[in-house]
């Protein structure tokens, strides 16, 4: 699943490159006043816990609502659809405050859980003891990791039904019940997120230029192949089958193998494709 979703966003970025472009630089022109932000407000954290800071970040890169517009565009490519840039405009327009509110949610949840880590290694709370205190510290840590596995969906699920605004709760639920039901998965799309943000960093422009936008497309296409998944697995119920994930997972197999391949033949020699 993990290598299926891979692909399709690779691919859906080489095919709308130009317009991803545009709007990852629109991208950045709405979200520099939310990095001011970020660096005003959290200076003195950054002065006493810099790690909580830089935790802090990719909510606010990611969940800003600059990125609702980007989240709307790789929705409907990742559905199949057209995605013209002034459809990132109607995604900040009509998601604007949503994605306030899910970024401010995200940055409280992640100062609030990293310092429990903090504290909890540090020892502070002495009547928990040494153990009290390191089993506090992991599941704080493994509170964490599911926040941010929480986090890659929630826009994607924000977008998932077209003029549909479901509410904050609705939208928090759908990507708890996500991640806690594809732990592997979600931990994977959670590595390849880091790895894509170390990468397009690391290239300087790159992350300015096409970065965000295309781990936007990542994440969409992952709510996507879990789309398929569950109904997969309906449909699979519905027949008398057996819908455990051992099946499901054969099926989806079976399914995808009968669709037309795409090669990296495309790239060398795209003329040919």
């Amino acid at each position: 699943m993990l290598k299926r979703t891979l692909a399709m966003s690779f691919w859906t970025a080489y095919d709308a490159l130009g317009t991803l472009v545009i709007a990852n630089l629109l991208w950045l022109a709405l979200t520099a006043p939310f990095v001011g932000l970020l660096f005003l407000a959290g200076l003195p954290i950054y002065r006493s816990m810099p790690y909580v800071f830089y935790l802090c970040a990719p909510a606010v890169l990611l969940l800003n609502p600059a990125s609702a517009g980007l989240a709307e565009m790789t929705q409907r490519l990742a559905d199949g659809g057209e995605a013209p840039v002034a459809l990132f405009w109607r995604g900040v327009k009509q998601h604007f405050f949503r994605a306030l509110f899910l970024m401010s949610g995200a940055v409280l949840a992640t100062m609030i859980l990293s310092a429990s880590v903090l504290f909890y290694t540090r020892g502070v709370f002495e009547s928990l003891g040494r153990f009290g205190n390191t089993t506090a510290a992991g599941l704080s840590l493994w509170a964490l990791v599911i926040l941010a596995g929480m986090t890659c969906y929630w826009m994607p699920v924000a977008m998932a039904v077209p003029g549909r605004k479901p509410r904050l709760w609705t939208i928090v639920r759908r990507a708890a019940l996500l991640t806690v039901d594809n732990p592997a998965y979600t931990l994977g799309v959670l590595l390849v997120t880091v790895v894509m943000a170390v990468f397009w960093a690391g290239t300087g422009v790159g992350l300015a230029v096409i970065g965000v936008s295309a781990i936007r497309a990542f994440h969409s296409h992952a709510r996507r192949v879990l789309h398929e998944r569950y109904e997969t697995a309906a449909a699979l119920s519905g027949r008398g089958r057996p819908s455990d994930r051992r099946s499901v997972r054969e099926a989806l197999l079976e399914e995808w193998a009968s669709e037309p391949r795409r090669s990296l033949r495309e790239l060398i020699r795209p003329w040919d494709a």
